[in-house]
């Protein structure tokens, strides 16, 4: 009676001895199995992601465009920059009483386009349900509020420059930071939060310098080349602070100034309603109802992840299949090796508990590679979830 520890021996020598088949085995099933689970995890951690603000606020004022394009960057920060509309498309909606209007500025980001920077109002954290977790909200231009997950260097974040192919593009800003936001589980987390003010100087409409530079012209390109009082001066402030915020002044009509869109939430379902009606044949201005939006880009999510699951359903029957065929080749070579074991003494019931225990050893390791596979790749969700 040849014991069981023996058994495992033969046939982990057996696998190790065939490591290219075994470890084909290993992958394919690990792959089979690991894939699928993945994939659903990324697609509802998405879903959760768009149901966070699905409805939150009832309406958002933009510019006429892609209405897909315009939710996902106003309500997600994600996609290019849009249309801007102008300052005096602000102040018109918000002389309206019956509407809680909130501007955002979403043309800028900070540590190499990895964080979106909201030039926005401090009532922005109070609509959205964001509350600080050290530190205050910002007050004047230069200072911002992190999100949660934002990285930050000895309290500065340092902007991006919007176009480095231009010379005559405003140059970074070094943002102090003053306070940081609890976890929302929302964009909010990734997000840096600044002034319309601080947003505006991102954009070059605002600058400090001292006195006695008067700089150069503005450039055609610049967004101060039909202001009368346009200028570039030759080293403008990086970083305000109280020994330099006086000498920050802005260029230009503020009226034409550029927000991304207005969020805007109606004290009554008829203030909605009626405000839908006003923008439904506007030529530049649209109104948008966020739910309507995500509602649709989630059918097609969902069509997608359909679609994924019966390719993987296939795939993993294929895998099957070739596995299948992978043992029976397998059996039909050593067709030879088991005779002689038979002519050994070796019982016929030994011969299977061998080939069982070969299978056994073989699911385990597919078991233990899928667990790895399916962990990496789901501790890697923040870069997966982008590729979507």
């Amino acid at each position: 009676m040849i014991p069981s520890i023996a058994i495992i021996r033969l046939a982990g020598a057996y696998l190790a001895s065939h490591r290219k088949q075994s470890a084909a085995i290993l992958i394919a099933i690990s792959l089979a199995v690991s894939l699928p689970i993945v994939t659903s995890n990324i697609v509802s951690q998405y879903l959760r992601t768009l149901y966070t603000r699905s409805g939150n606020p009832p309406v958002m004022l933009s510019p006429q465009g892609s209405r897909f394009d315009t939710v996902l960057k106003v309500q997600y920060f994600l996609g290019e920059s849009l249309p801007p509309l102008q300052w005096q498309d602000v102040t018109h909606i918000t002389a309206n009483k019956s509407l809680r209007c909130i501007p955002v500025h979403l043309l800028h980001t900070a540590n190499d386009q990895a964080t979106p920077v909201i030039g926005t109002t401090r009532d922005y954290f109070t609509v959205r349900d964001l509350n600080l977790q050290s530190g205050q909200l910002f007050a004047q231009a230069g200072e911002c509020v992190v999100g949660a997950l934002v990285n930050v260097s000895n309290d500065v974040i340092h902007t991006d420059i919007s176009n480095p192919f231009d010379l005559s593009a405003p140059p970074p800003l070094s943002l102090i930071v003053v306070g940081r936001l609890q976890p929302s589980g929302t964009p909010d987390d990734r997000a840096v939060f600044v002034s319309l003010d601080t947003a505006w100087i991102l954009d070059g409409y605002g600058h400090g310098h001292d006195m006695s530079d008067q700089g150069t012209a503005a450039a055609n390109s610049s967004v101060l080349a039909d202001a009368t009082d346009g200028h570039r001066p030759n080293k403008s402030i990086q970083t305000i602070d109280e020994t330099n915020r006086h000498k920050i002044h802005f260029h230009g009509n503020r009226n034409l100034y550029p927000i991304t869109a207005v969020l805007i939430w109606p004290n009554t379902l008829r203030d909605q309603v009626v405000l839908e009606g006003k923008y439904i044949n506007h030529k530049s201005l649209q109104v948008l109802r966020p739910d309507v939006e995500i509602n649709t880009i989630m059918r097609y999510v969902f069509q997608m992840n359909t679609i994924l699951q019966r390719i993987f359903l296939l795939l993993g029957a294929v895998t099957l299949l070739l596995i299948a065929v992978i043992v029976f080749q397998s059996l039909i070579v050593r067709k030879h090796d088991l005779e002689t074991m038979r002519l050994l003494g070796c019982s016929r019931l030994l011969v299977f508990k061998l080939l069982g225990t070969e299978l056994l050893l073989l699911l385990a390791g597919s078991v233990l590679l899928t667990v790895v596979v399916t962990a990496t790749l789901i501790a890697a969700l923040p870069s997966l979830e982008s590729l979507i």
